[in-house]
């Protein structure tokens, strides 16, 4: 008996230059260091807790399907030249999670397993999608009402087999109340892009079909704005294509209870792995920002006293108290007043106001510290967040009389002068700017303000909250002017004082001042992947990228309003 192979001219084009590169990578000698560290033994417990963020609770963390090297925990430095911009979390892979370190040395790693099995959701996405199945699965407790992912997708099927059957797939499926989709338990699909687009192959690339396919094979070709080439040789991951970060987002009932399913398949046949890093699952809103109500207002000894306004985003029918309490090197009722111990948002509320009353002690301590503590409650649970304020002795200011000539009278020794008392004169701010910090090298003045540039990276509320310890604020620009000038001292990206992390797309100054004057690099700023933080970059004409997330690290630049 004879017995025939069939295969379609795809299939053998396919194998062929799956082999051609499959040896190509054999004989490859380069290494090179990699930014990316992979973890395939990592712990359940582990791996649940690198992916609950701020405001989620997550429990029953289980691989239901694949093997142990299918899912990992991995960390990555974000640095210039690395596609990959998520830093912590775990790695769902079609073949095994190490494959996807870089460099990318082979242009069809693969790793098959031989398991094929049939989740009618990912058969939902895509009817081939049967192979190197991996799922993982857990409970979770949004404490707002918004939840949203931070991810990225990468596959070695990208490019060349853009608009082909072989379209890997993956989806997080969320079921839960207020939830009506179409798969299993009504879970909707969150992996989507701003327009509800499902994230796939055939929804982003690069624009262009494979070699060998036509654009009828692809749902799109119109999002290649989130999609980023891989080179060959790149040192920090294998895929050849990847998604630029991504932030979903869904709404969802605080305080009850979703269940969340991750799938991901190779679709067609075994080969060509896939990756998606999950960095993980926060809920946004009912969150509590305070900030000194009028631009440039300092806690000074003798001056008047400070009004702070708390501010909360969120579900704003729900009223929630807000707990204070008060550390640094200032002791609340010696060195300041009135500090009160909770403030109450009524429901509709979004803005409280308190004060704080400065006292003059007429003893010279240099620069206090004051940290407010906010804490409330959440679902049974405590949410906090740190305020740091600072005192400063008052300034002085001496001006004295002009010299005085008196000539005596002929034969006589003395002569009487008279001249007006030096006037002493106390200023309610925190001029004049150091002459030195320790850990910030000076870099300059311009138009009357002074500017220390931080000797190490911190992420952007850690910069913040250094900025208001040292007396200063965050780097503010405000004319192409300034703009130019500071530019042209730097070369490391810096933080800028400039967010909308408080109010999506509303960009706001730290100090309040307003946005008159912007320098945008490109189609930024990238609302569309709700990236908070806005950073100043040299090495592109110093223009300004909002890519920044919370766990991002950059050198800062204090800005003091006034000369040394």
């Amino acid at each position: 008996m004879t017995s025939t192979l069939g295969f379609s001219a795809n299939s053998l084009k396919r194998f062929a230059a799956y082999l051609s590169l499959t040896l190509s990578a054999i004989i490859c000698t380069t290494t090179s260091y990699s930014q990316l560290t992979v973890n395939e033994s990592a712990p359940d417990t582990t791996m649940q807790n690198l992916i609950q963020g701020n405001g989620v609770t997550i429990t029953s963390f289980s691989v239901t399907k694949g093997k142990d090297s299918q899912v990992s925990s991995f960390s990555n430095n974000p640095v210039a030249g690395n596609p990959l911009t998520v830093t912590q979390g775990i790695l769902l892979s079609t073949g095994d999670g190490r494959d996807a370190v870089g460099p990318n040395n082979n242009g069809g790693k693969t790793k098959e397993h031989h398991v094929t099995y049939y989740d009618p959701d990912l058969m939902a996405l895509a009817s081939q999608a049967i192979h190197d199945v991996v799922i993982v699965e857990f409970d979770v407790i949004p404490k707002t009402d918004t939840l949203q992912l931070t991810f990225q997708w990468g596959s070695d099927e990208y490019p060349e087999f853009t608009c082909s059957p072989y379209n890997d797939v993956f989806a997080f499926l969320v079921s839960g109340p207020g939830i009506s989709g179409p798969f299993t338990n009504g879970a909707a699909n969150f992996a989507l892009l701003p327009d509800g687009t499902p994230v796939s192959i055939g929804t982003v690339n690069s624009g262009t079909p494979g070699a060998s396919y036509s654009p009828s094979g692809c749902a799109s070709l119109s999002n290649s704005a989130y999609y980023i080439n891989n080179p060959t040789g790149n040192s920090y991951i294998q895929a050849d294509g990847i998604t630029s970060q991504l932030k979903v987002k869904g709404v969802v009932v605080p305080c009850e209870t979703y269940h969340v399913k991750c799938v991901l398949a190779d679709t067609y046949d075994e080969k060509y792995d896939s990756w998606v890093w999950l960095q993980g699952f926060e809920a946004l809103g009912q969150m509590v920002t305070i900030t000194p109500n009028i631009t440039g207002q300092q806690l000074v000894e003798g001056c008047n006293t400070v009004e702070y306004k708390a501010s909360r985003v969120g579900d704003l029918s729900v009223p929630v108290t807000v707990n204070l309490t008060y550390s640094g090197t200032a002791t609340s009722g010696v060195d300041y007043l009135n500090a009160p111990d909770s403030i109450a948002f009524a429901s509709g509320q979004s803005e409280v106001y308190f004060y704080i009353s400065p006292v003059l002690d007429e003893i010279n301590e240099g620069v206090e510290t004051v940290i407010i503590t906010a804490t409330w409650d959440i679902c049974s649970q405590t949410m906090s967040a740190d305020y740091h304020f600072t005192i400063s002795d008052p300034t002085v200011s001496i001006t004295c009389p002009a010299n005085v000539t008196v000539n005596a009278a002929p034969g006589t020794c003395e002569a009487v002068a008279t001249f007006s008392p030096p006037v002493a004169s106390e200023a309610c701010g925190l001029c004049p700017a150091p002459e030195s910090i320790s850990g910030f090298t000076h870099i300059g003045t311009y138009n009357g303000h002074t500017y220390f540039r931080s000797n190490v990276p911190m992420t952007w509320t850690e910069a913040r909250n250094a900025a208001i310890d040292k007396g200063a604020h965050l780097l503010t620009i405000n004319s192409a002017g300034e703009q130019s000038w500071i530019a042209s001292q730097l070369s490391e990206v810096i933080w800028l004082g400039l967010s909308d992390y408080l109010a999506e797309e509303n960009y706001e100054w730290i100090t309040g001042e307003p946005l008159s004057y912007t320098n945008w690099c490109g189609s930024n700023p990238e609302n569309s992947e709700d990236n908070d933080f806005v950073f100043l970059n040299p090495g592109t004409g110093g223009c300004w990228d909002n890519t920044g997330n919370a766990f991002t690290t950059h050198y800062f630049v204090l800005e003091y309003s006034c000369n040394l």
